[in-house]
């Protein structure tokens, strides 16, 4: 059966090619992210754990302009008492804030903590609510959904689009691409850039005569 869930998190976008005319480890290409490397892993994992820092250095931040504008205007408050100390307490919060993702980030060094993070940040990405739908009477050899998040991509064929479906491509390209699809384009011109859009293509042998396309994505 040809049966996917294709899952990563919104920090790890790339390309994805699933080739089923190819057979075990090349039948999946990911293209755009960085080799492997043990640097690459850290630097990674730093910028990770930064984004889930963030949320709490801002709170502590709001925290403490909120009792310097108190201390400001009730002496008997004034826990803070100047601006140059709000800015230490500003500053030493950012620069735990690096030292801790860094500290995290080597974490990543280990390869059985590496793997256990990876799992989390599929399932956490894997939870959040999904588009479904189910197609047939296909009219083309293509299939496309447009403007596709890249976070999850769970897809089952049925009849004869299981025989057919030979390819699936998902790709970032520009939001022209929409119409190149469809017709040729000899002049289009935008009031505003409309930048690059991912989108997820499936591509079959011939027209399916039959059978269902399951999809669930983001």
């Amino acid at each position: 059966m040809k049966t996917e869930k294709i899952c990563g998190s919104t920090l790890d976008r790339a390309e994805i090619i699933v080739d089923y005319r190819k057979t075990g480890d090349d039948r999946i290409q990911i293209k755009g992210i960085p080799e492997e490397t043990k640097s690459n892993i850290v630097k990674s994992a730093i910028k990770e754990w930064m984004f889930l820092f963030a949320p709490y250095f801002l709170i502590t931040t709001a925290i403490m302009v909120i009792l310097l504008l108190i201390g400001q205007d009730f002496d008997s408050f004034n826990v803070i008492h100047n601006e140059k100390e709000f800015w230490i307490f500003v500053g030493l919060g950012f620069f735990s804030w690096i030292v801790l993702s860094g500290i995290c980030g080597l974490f990543h060094l280990n390869k059985k903590f590496d793997k256990k993070w990876r799992k989390w940040f599929v399932l956490r990405t894997e939870s959040k609510e999904k588009n479904r739908a189910v197609f047939s009477n296909f009219k083309s050899k293509v299939f496309t959904i447009y403007d596709f998040g890249n976070v999850v991509l769970n897809y089952d064929t049925k009849g004869d689009v299981k025989k057919q479906l030979y390819m699936v491509w998902i790709k970032e390209e520009p939001y022209s691409a929409i119409y190149k699809n469809q017709a040729t384009i000899k002049k289009l011109s935008f009031t505003d850039d409309k930048g690059t859009k991912w989108n997820a293509y499936f591509f079959f042998e011939e027209i399916p005569k039959d059978g269902e396309l399951c999809l669930e994505w983001i």
